[in-house]
């Protein structure tokens, strides 16, 4: 049985005892502890990993130490087999051209960045060299998104379908009269709004990550939805509550920490008829279930294994006013 899923991984260079260079993977729990994975990881899928190895390849053909390399990042899409690389260096003086790593059967884009040594991760400090695109398009169902390479997009395609299908169902058995809005907080790119929008009447999206608004209204027009709107902004400052009616849902998908006491307190402020909150941390998410408890019950839970292999689960809950 094939376990590869992944659609982004994040490699570190391995040097051995004849200075030959090899893309490795962090070990868990500790900070600087890589093993060397020639062929990448047996998680990633396989075009993922054919553009690391080519990368690794060309490295191996320069006069490179390892002390000049941080490490290399590539994202991968199914839907175009292509994938977006990332080569990150430690060396500020070191000038690579991007033109040498591309490769156009397996790459959309190459991108070299300086990556400054106070930081373990892969930050993009300077470019110094790129080709190609940046985005890429996935297929999620029947429809299709655009995202940043280097932004967030989830990295299980079936299970993230299988996800939406099954939200679909339950959504669209809430009542038409309770259907006017749908307002999706930490919407990303707006793959959640957009799936849900033709069961409502409108659809608004709020998310920080710089660029999200030109994505989502651009996936919305792609996908042919035109009842979507988009607020760029914290969840936390974007003042939410003014869309919500008590006859209007809300869609929850929280970074880690789960959602902050602005935010429950909007919440119970405004008390939306039915609350739908997926999480990939369900410690917080308990926590703030226990915050919404005074108004809220959960009518149904299920978890989702995103992240095969690891101790990772997302959980789906959803939560009805007043029962």
């Amino acid at each position: 049985m094939n376990s590869a899923y992944r659609t982004k991984m994040e490699y570190a260079i391995y040097v051995d005892d004849q200075e030959l260079l090899h893309i490795a993977q962090h070990i868990q729990g500790t900070r600087h502890g890589v093993v060397p994975t020639d062929q990448g990881s047996p998680l990633a899928l396989t075009g993922l990993n054919n553009a690391a190895i080519h990368i690794m390849k060309v490295l191996n053909s320069k006069d490179l130490r390892k002390s000049q390399l941080k490490g290399i990042m590539v994202r991968y899409s199914r839907y175009e087999n292509k994938s977006v690389c990332y080569l990150y260096l430690k060396d500020e003086e070191l000038k690579l051209d991007a033109m040498e790593f591309f490769d156009e059967t397996l790459m959309k884009g190459m991108f070299i960045y300086y990556s400054t040594k106070k930081s373990p991760a892969y930050v993009q400090t300077s470019l110094v060299s790129s080709i190609g695109e940046r985005d890429l398009v996935e297929r999620l169902g029947n429809k299709e998104f655009i995202f940043p390479s280097d932004g967030f997009f989830q990295i299980n395609i079936p299970i993230v379908e299988e996800f939406i299908k099954d939200a679909y169902k339950f959504i669209s058995k809430i009542p038409k009269n309770n259907r006017n809005l749908l307002v999706d907080l930490y919407a990303g790119v707006g793959t959640i709004g957009i799936f849900m929008g033709d069961l409502f009447e409108k659809v608004i999206g709020v998310e920080l990550f710089p660029g999200s608004k030109e994505y989502a209204l651009k996936n919305a027009i792609k996908n042919g939805v035109a009842n979507y709107e988009f607020h760029e902004g914290r969840s936390e400052d974007s003042n939410f509550s003014e869309f919500l009616t008590e006859d209007s849902q809300l869609f929850l998908d929280p970074p880690r920490a789960g959602c902050s006491p602005k935010v429950l307190d909007e919440i119970l402020y405004k008390k939306p008829e039915y609350i739908f909150y997926l999480s990939c941390n369900p410690e917080t998410q308990v926590r703030d279930i226990e915050v919404l408890a005074s108004e809220y019950q959960v009518i149904h839970t299920q978890d989702y294994d995103f992240f095969p292999n690891t101790d990772h689960l997302e959980r789906f809950v959803i939560l009805k006013k007043g029962l």
